[in-house]
């Protein structure tokens, strides 16, 4: 799990992945212990670590909703999966902190 530093929201968490992967989903949920979640967040994606793409639909960067409490699961599925080694989430909006317990799938 992760919990973000300081009151200010558009804090980020950075995934590398090791290889080459294809990314089709994200599991969410809040704090194991407390009631600090993520409501609404951004995905990013980079083979590099230099060059990053916001993940998008339509042509506008996606904002995806995330949990309403801190025991939720969100599963969200992306229709157009993404090629990458790293993965970020960055936080729009929270609930109290930012945190975040966090699943990839591919």
């Amino acid at each position: 799990s992760w919990i973000a530093h300081g009151s200010d929201h558009e804090k980020w968490i950075q995934i590398d992945l090791k290889r080459l992967v294809i990314v089709t989903k994200v599991q969410t949920q809040g704090s194991t212990g407390a009631d600090n979640w993520i409501t609404s967040f951004t995905i990013s994606y980079s083979l590099d670590g230099t060059n990053w793409s916001v993940y998008q639909e339509g042509g506008v960067d996606k904002v995806f909703v995330g949990v309403t409490h801190n025991h939720q699961v969100v599963d969200t599925v992306l229709s157009q999966p993404i090629k990458t080694k790293l993965l970020r989430i960055t936080t729009v909006t929270c609930h109290f902190s930012c945190a975040l317990r966090l699943e990839v799938y591919g």
